[in-house]
């Protein structure tokens, strides 16, 4: 029937959708591209996976888990190389990221650690909108707005990074998909 809602802004276009799309004439429609994000694993302690763990150092992991979690929510999802505890390095690579993709997420850096330098970073590039939760494990979580585009800081381990992924990376992503103040609509 004329004026007629068949999808409401930001709603994802199952099968069903497209074909009664289709039905009612439309051949094409404006969609949001999948956000592409980058992970950034840092720390001085980290080692890659599969290999021998020397005392003192861990497994970097979290980037499986928080990719797998970004595809889930329907995201592009990279991982770049464990970053050193180096503010000039993570500076120049958060911006290298954002030129290339729709959010930034760090994981670690931001606890009160001597070596732990993504707030400064992060304060010296853009603005910080949250800098510390109150939920434990994930306390030491946060977003910044860098160039327009969102920085979300995780917790380093494991168990903090995953209850910021379900939750906060989550809705974040679905931010982004859905057309939030991040991103635009591109004609596909």
């Amino acid at each position: 029937m004329k004026g007629e809602i068949l999808v409401r802004r930001g709603e994802r276009l199952t099968p069903d959708t497209l074909g009664n799309l289709l039905s009612a004439g439309f051949q094409s429609v404006p969609v949001f591209a999948k956000p592409r994000v980058l992970f950034l694993p840092t720390g001085n302690e980290l080692v890659p996976a599969g290999g021998v763990v020397p005392p003192g150092k861990n497994v970097e992991s979290n980037s499986v888990m928080i990719c797998a979690m970004l595809r889930r929510y329907g995201c592009q999802a990279a991982a770049g190389s464990i970053m050193p505890d180096d503010p000039v390095k993570l500076e120049a690579e958060i911006l290298q990221g954002l030129r290339q993709s729709d959010m930034v997420v760090i994981g670690a850096g931001s606890s009160k650690g001597s070596k732990d330098f993504t707030m400064d970073v992060l304060e010296n590039l853009g603005t910080v909108i949250v800098q510390e939760l109150g939920v434990a494990p994930g306390k030491h979580c946060s977003l910044t707005v860098v160039e327009g585009k969102p920085v979300l800081g995780i917790p380093g381990p494991p168990g903090g990074a995953r209850l910021i992924g379900q939750y906060y990376l989550q809705a974040a992503a679905q931010l982004l998909a859905t057309g939030g103040p991040f991103h635009e609509a591109k004609q596909l």
